[in-house]
């Protein structure tokens, strides 16, 4: 089973972050980090898919967009920005795919259209790119769409 989400980014960090100029988001597929979406309400967005594997008694997520141990897979949203006129990843958020539940999974198969959601906020209590693993809003995964 194919899952399709999205995640919406609020609150983005200003676009300078020390020396780092022109900061960007965008979502970390393998060794690559394709662009964030922005919105004209302010917010990002991107969009991924993971695979579900076949046969196994709690979800595991499969895929160029999951990382880490098959228990604790998450997804990376990385932070690049100018500095010495080069463009360099200088910081990754992790958004933990653990709270996504069979539910949730067997929803998504019912509706074909339908993918998963979640919001998060870009800035951290340092006034930078939010880090490290981010909490989850609103209640974290939601399935949307038809």
């Amino acid at each position: 089973m194919t899952v399709r989400f999205t995640v919406r980014v609020t609150h983005l960090p200003p676009a300078s972050c020390g020396p780092h100029r022109s900061i960007e988001l965008g979502i970390q597929k393998k060794d690559e980090v394709l662009p964030a979406r922005l919105l004209s309400d302010g917010t990002a967005e991107v969009d991924g898919e993971l695979r579900l594997k076949e046969n196994s008694a709690t979800p595991v997520f499969l895929g160029p967009f999951a990382f880490g141990p098959p228990s604790t897979r998450f997804v990376y949203l990385s932070w690049s920005g100018e500095i010495a006129g080069k463009r360099e990843m200088f910081r990754r958020m992790k958004l933990p795919l653990g709270g996504i539940s069979g539910q949730q999974l067997a929803e998504l198969a019912r509706r074909p259209d339908g993918k998963l959601v979640v919001t998060v906020q870009g800035t951290a209590r340092d006034g930078g790119p939010a880090c490290a693993t981010v909490p989850l809003l609103d209640g974290g995964w939601k399935v949307e769409g038809a």
